[in-house]
């Protein structure tokens, strides 16, 4: 990605990007899906949901760089990990740093008007993540609900858990793989892989074709 962007100043940015920031708020606010916004801008969906995801990226690089310049030390690495959104990293940097006023100009907060219930950040450890791990697989696996009603039960954003939960299988999978012959390793790991891009499909695959 250019990072060209960083050299412009806050109204510079938006102004070159206004079209982008019209087009996060009418899809966070709920106003319009990104097919409809696609249809309207004779674009794919896909399209639209990159143009979200490199403009809130954008936003947070620009809040970091400004922080950092005057003496402010954030971990933006820790907050991607939690909260797995661009637009919530924002959010956060938004509400906690007021600093970020001034850079803006006196303008009001971008993403923070979406994210009023915003999760306080937290630092996971691991043996966070492995409880919270086998509760998440558990909650899913057998009480079949969904990604987002299990992060309102443990306080994670809907993301996070769904990348919980790939992760633990992603994990199942290379483990288990590992576990082969040499001879056979190369060839069945290219065969699952290819299989499926969901780690829990490539599992259930691994486990139906190759049980022993």
């Amino acid at each position: 990605m250019n990072f060209k962007f960083l050299e412009m100043s806050f109204d510079e940015f938006m102004t070159k990007n206004e079209t982008d920031y019209e087009i996060v708020k009418m899809v966070t606010a709920g106003q319009k899906n990104c097919k409809e916004i696609g249809s309207l801008l004779s674009c794919s969906s896909e399209t639209i949901k990159r143009k979200i995801i490199v403009f809130s990226f954008r936003i947070v690089e620009l809040y970091i760089s400004f922080l950092k310049g005057n003496g402010m030390e954030v971990s933006k690495e820790n907050l991607y990990d939690f909260y797995q959104n661009s637009g919530m990293v924002a959010a956060y940097l938004e509400k906690n740093f007021t600093e970020l006023n001034c850079y803006r100009g006196g303008k009001s907060e971008l993403f923070l008007p979406f994210y009023p219930n915003l999760l306080p950040y937290r630092n996971l450890s691991r043996k966070d993540i492995f409880d919270i791990e086998m509760e998440v697989v558990f909650l899913k696996n057998k009480r079949k609900m969904s990604f987002e009603d299990i992060g309102d039960r443990l306080k994670l954003t809907k993301e996070k858990v769904r990348c919980i939960y790939n992760w633990y299988y992603h994990n199942k999978v290379y483990c288990a793989i590992e576990e082969l012959p040499a001879e056979n390793k190369t060839v069945i790991k290219e065969e699952v892989l290819h299989f499926s891009n969901s780690s829990k499909k490539q599992w259930e695959y691994l486990c139906k074709n190759y049980p022993d």
